[in-house]
């Protein structure tokens, strides 16, 4: 995740417009079996105050369509025809982003629920840090994953679970 963004070239924003918190960048292609899970993991985090920005680079599966049917106003698709490389579509997203803080994330990711709320938080502690990463954890392709939640809000017991499953 990195620091502040400056706005430059930003003009004044509407209420319908505010500017989120955190822009989470992500560029994808056909990654149909796993965008799924990705996006739902942004969307269940503890902190709501994000916008999703996903470049779709040139995928011939159908991965952008589901991204489209979340139907979240915080998630923004960009449909490019063809691939430009992973480098050009995060300076893509970037270019797009409107947060304070910006978080990268790929098509294949899970973030666990408290991620962004942590990551926020430890950089409005230090303003001497600039860049913040976190860990990973590996896992094989087809598993469930049960995130717990401390607001319990994710679902029965305060779970959240996410199952993905051969495409």
């Amino acid at each position: 995740m990195l620091g502040p963004q400056d706005p430059v070239g930003a003009g004044p924003r509407s209420n319908s417009d505010q500017r989120p918190l955190i822009s989470v960048i992500m560029s994808m292609r056909n990654a149909a079996a796993t965008i799924g899970v990705a996006v739902r993991s942004v969307q269940l985090q503890t902190l709501p105050d994000w916008e999703l920005i996903v470049i779709d680079d040139g995928s011939s599966d159908q991965g952008a369509a589901v991204v489209a049917a979340f139907g979240d106003a915080r998630i923004r698709l960009v449909r490019e025809p063809a691939s430009a490389g992973l480098a050009t579509r995060l300076n893509q997203a970037v270019a797009l982003s409107r947060g304070e803080y910006i978080a990268r994330m790929d098509a294949d990711d899970i973030c666990f629920p408290e991620r962004l709320a942590r990551q926020v938080a430890r950089l409005q502690e230090d303003p001497s840090i600039d860049c913040l990463g976190c860990g990973a954890v590996v896992f094989s392709r087809f598993v469930d994953f049960r995130f717990h939640t401390r607001r319990g809000a994710a679902g029965r017991n305060g779970f959240a679970t996410i199952r993905m499953t051969p495409g």
